[in-house]
């Protein structure tokens, strides 16, 4: 009598597996074993173990962790090659600030379309987005199965003022956008079989008055649902919350007891000492989006961060949606700030943009990290290609070679999404055929702002 077999309903096997398991660890010809959405073995492969409804091998890849993206805006792909040159950061308040209540909603559409299309491919599994269209990126979300979780911009100020250090506050505008923060919350928050959820996105610490975030915070933990704001990420946000209240902004904003574990604050560039201790004292989740820093001329004390405990993870922001061009990016910012080739290795890059990541957004116990239990988003990266050669099954010849292009497969809860290397759920020519055809309309926006554009400002020529 033969052995029993254990039924699963997708068994993957391939060359190598990157657990991300604490350890710097792979396991070559290994396979994971996916029941009900979870991982139920991992290890070497036991080919007369199992009896599965789906087999995928994957002789010449390496399977990890899917990419979590703790802090990004999916749809503002309108806004790049704005702030890489020239004044940097500014272009952050001149062009996209004011620019942002000129996208038509169509735009905003067709564009959230093209940032998820543009992270799934790069093997990001789990979006923490925040931004202008929330319905839009969560019928992404449902087209494709990606995990994510949703924000829509609150604030009480004119963003077309703020360029002037015009901080006046509009009662009407913190009334509309808390409405309709928390109305997109209540619309998403737990669909798709709780794949999606919703937090609340008090904008930034300078755009949003002591009372609107005192209203975010109450509206939140009455609902269950997270928070998510901009923290320390300018000069001129620093500047004014100092002039103001003699703190930092993270600082300010712990005295008022108003932080938690429940908050993600992103960037914290220019957060100081005292910052940064108030952000560990709350328990805060720190997005650091490390391929923008760099472009602007600050980069944020990652290691302070990492050194004082503080729960750290990859985000992407907006302006570079690739994971190994991040890391790469964070390794050697981290490294050069040190003046230390060891201040940060591969493996703990690869932390970061997984376990790190999935923890700052409150999901380390279920994702980021290959282990029996954990919900099953993988993806699986080519290492049949020739700059990936020779391969020598470690962590640093992924993280240094592998491109976001070499991604070919992705899983989340063990259902695809990145299938040889397309994207269920959203037809990318057409996305990108719409993008395409309202281009020259999008360059008018950017050239009226001042923005860089060279696409031809004649509606005959489209």
């Amino acid at each position: 009598m033969g052995l029993l077999k254990i039924e699963v309903d997708l068994l993957i096997r391939a060359k190598w597996i990157f657990p991300v398991n604490g350890f710097a660890d792979s396991i070559q010809n290994g396979e994971v074993a996916i029941k009900d959405g979870k991982i139920k073995y991992l290890g070497s492969k036991m080919p007369e173990n199992w009896q599965a409804k789906n087999v995928v091998e994957l002789p010449n890849n390496a399977l990890l962790p899917g990419f979590v993206n703790s802090h990004c805006h999916a749809a503002s792909t309108v806004f790049r090659a704005q702030s890489e040159d020239g004044e940097g950061g500014r272009a952050l308040y001149t062009v996209a600030f004011r620019g942002e209540g000129l996208i038509e909603s169509d735009d905003w559409a067709i564009m959230a379309k093209l940032g998820v299309l543009e992270m799934a491919k790069a093997g990001i599994t789990t979006l923490n987005d925040f931004w202008y269209a929330p319905d839009d990126m969560g019928a992404a979300a449902l087209a494709t199965g990606l995990r994510m979780q949703l924000a829509t911009e609150i604030l009480d100020v004119d963003k077309n003022l703020i360029p002037n250090g015009d901080y006046t506050r509009f009662s009407k505008i913190g009334e509309r956008t808390l409405r309709n923060g928390v109305e997109a919350a209540n619309r998403w928050h737990g669909r798709n079989n709780g794949l999606v959820t919703s937090r609340l996105g008090p904008h930034a610490i300078d755009t949003v008055s002591e009372g609107l975030f005192r209203e975010c915070v109450k509206e939140a933990r009455k609902n269950g649902w997270g928070l998510h704001t901009h923290a320390a990420q300018s000069r001129q946000e620093v500047d004014y919350i100092r002039k103001k209240t003699g703190v930092g902004p993270v600082t300010w904003l712990g005295d008022l007891g108003l932080l938690g574990s429940d908050w993600v604050l992103a960037h914290l560039t220019f957060a100081d000492n005292s910052d940064l201790n108030a952000a560990l004292e709350h328990d805060i989740g720190y997005a650091h989006a490390a391929s923008i820093y760099p472009r602007r001329g600050t980069y944020p004390d990652l290691n302070g961060a990492r050194s004082k405990g503080i729960r750290s993870g990859m985000a992407s922001d907006w302006l570079l949606n690739d994971p190994f061009e991040i890391m790469r990016v964070m390794l050697s910012a981290t490294r050069l700030a040190a003046s230390d080739y060891k201040a940060l290795s591969s493996y703990e890059a690869l932390e970061l943009a997984t376990a790190g990541a999935a923890d700052v957004i409150g999901l380390g116990d279920r994702i980021g990290r290959l282990k029996v239990g954990y919900e099953a988003d993988i993806i699986s990266v080519a290492l049949d290609r020739p700059h990936m050669q020779p391969f020598y099954g470690t962590v640093t010849s992924l993280v240094w070679h592998a491109r976001a292009s070499d991604v070919t497969h992705s899983w989340v809860k063990g259902k695809p999404v990145v299938v040889d290397g397309e994207v269920e759920g959203i037809n990318e020519r057409d996305a990108l055929d719409t993008f395409q055809s309202r281009l020259n309309h999008l360059g008018e926006i950017i050239r009226s702002l001042g923005g860089v554009t060279r696409t031809d400002p004649c509606p005959c020529c489209t």
